[in-house]
């Protein structure tokens, strides 16, 4: 069975702003905020001085706290996460998109098709009858809602669609074209942005803060970029920025190379190879004749983890979880689990029905989602590194654990809640969802 993976969004990094009135630990003067946000838990951030966003079983959504209680009804279509002080909430009745406060009050009336979160003071948002534009905190717009398209400010310029020619223009903080016309565009970073006049997806150069023009390697085909921020809660289609500091996978002439940043291959060619993680290490495919084969590389471009698996998941917390072709047996599928040296830490069972979940960010020393088939139907619990079983199969769903492992999400009788290590409840099965990217179901 090949479980699909589901984007929760967990909100583990909110923002030291929120933090102040999170925790009666905050008031104690001997030690600093950073030392009490350095020992909160993954799930105590979850509601660092803010309410988390969730979903009721009629899919009604609204904010709750640690205890899951309600402080704010589910009563919105949709929600999304509290950003300096305003979440963007949508209306029942209007489905209009406005903004309320950490207490529920209304501070801007719903009247948007589309609303952003806040970032350093300003959101784009969408005119039911216009196009997208930016406002500040009171509502008022700084960039008048008449383009396609448009980013939030990053490095004093927001990037924004024509809506008639469909060509992009940097803006400045007062809303003026500086910049611009470019078929293409990616947000400044670095004081630099990555732009292109034509419809070549070839000819892209940089431009600086002046506008000043660098050229840019024209055998490179732009096909990759990162996302700036939190996904849908910050922006659309055009917000993305290219950062080239340790290299950056595109493709030359049908094969994909780390560039720098004038464009020039730094690694050897690989048919697939994914950006640097935060530990430092990539995913890389290669070809052999007719099969393809994925590995793991360091920033050296050598290979930690040969490229002999035909299928390779990586987790954020220092894991790969491998499948060789050849291990798959009457429609089922074997794994191993290794560390960033190729150490072996975990095999999976060959001899029974227990099946590793290997779509998982698994961390060593917490539980591993894992599922099992009775009577036709599939169940999930978690299993030691051992093999041995820790948290008995009988959720409908089980995801991996906050590396810390203060907290999981598991689904039951399709409805959503939150366990320990030792599989008590920490908040029982009554919600309909939390913080998905784009919808308000589990599905």
């Amino acid at each position: 069975m090949r479980k699909k993976r589901l984007a929760l969004v967990i909100f583990l990094c909110t923002t030291a702003f929120f933090l102040s009135g999170c925790d009666k630990r905050f008031l104690t003067p001997k030690f600093s905020k950073k030392a009490v946000e350095d020992s909160l838990t993954a799930y105590e951030k979850l509601f660092a001085g803010v309410p988390h966003r969730a979903y009721d079983k009629e899919g009604r959504g609204g904010y709750i706290n640690k205890e899951g209680e309600w402080v704010i009804k589910a009563q919105y279509l949709a929600v999304k996460p509290f950003r300096e002080g305003y979440a963007a909430v949508q209306d029942a009745d209007t489905e209009l998109w406005g903004y309320i406060d950490v207490h529920g009050k209304t501070v801007i009336k719903p009247k948007f098709m589309e609303a952003g979160s806040f970032i350093n003071g300003s959101t784009a948002v969408k005119e039911p009858e216009g196009g997208f534009g930016i406002i500040d905190r009171r509502g008022k717009f700084i960039v008048e809602p008449i383009y396609r398209t448009i980013s939030y400010f990053k490095e004093g310029f927001a990037c924004a669609e024509d809506m008639e020619t469909g060509e992009y223009w940097f803006l400045n903080e007062e809303g003026e074209k500086v910049f611009g016309p470019y078929k293409g565009a990616f947000l400044f970073h670095d004081g630099k942005a990555l732009v292109k006049e034509t419809e070549e997806n070839r000819d892209w150069f940089y431009i600086d803060k002046k506008g000043k023009k660098y050229p840019f390697n024209e055998e490179v085909e732009i096909v990759m970029a990162k996302w700036y921020g939190d996904g849908e809660d910050d922006f659309w289609t055009e917000n993305e920025y290219l950062d080239f500091s340790e290299g950056y996978p595109e493709y030359i002439n049908d094969s994909c190379v780390a560039v720098n940043e004038k464009g020039e291959a730094i690694s050897p060619e690989y048919k697939y190879l994914e950006p640097f993680d935060r530990d430092g290490y990539a995913l890389a495919k290669i070809q052999k004749g007719e099969d393809e084969f994925y590995g793991i590389v360091d920033k050296q471009y050598n290979w930690v983890i040969e490229p002999e698996y035909s299928s390779l998941y990586k987790s954020d917390y220092g894991y790969v979880i491998a499948e060789k072709k050849e291990w798959e047996e009457s429609g089922r599928v074997d794994y191993i689990v290794m560390d960033l040296k190729g150490n072996v830490v975990f095999t999976d069972w060959k001899e029974d029905e227990i099946v590793l979940n290997y779509d998982s960010d698994l961390s060593k020393g917490n539980p591993l989602p894992a599922y099992t088939k009775k009577n036709d139907v599939w169940k999930m619990g978690y299993i030691d590194w051992d093999h041995s079983i820790l948290i008995p199969f009988k959720y409908d769903d089980a995801y991996a654990f906050a590396e810390d492992g203060s907290y999981a999400v598991v689904e039951k009788n399709g409805l959503y809640g939150v366990i320990d290590k030792k599989g008590n409840w920490i908040l029982k099965p009554k919600f309909g969802g939390f913080s998905l990217y784009g919808i308000h179901d589990m599905d």
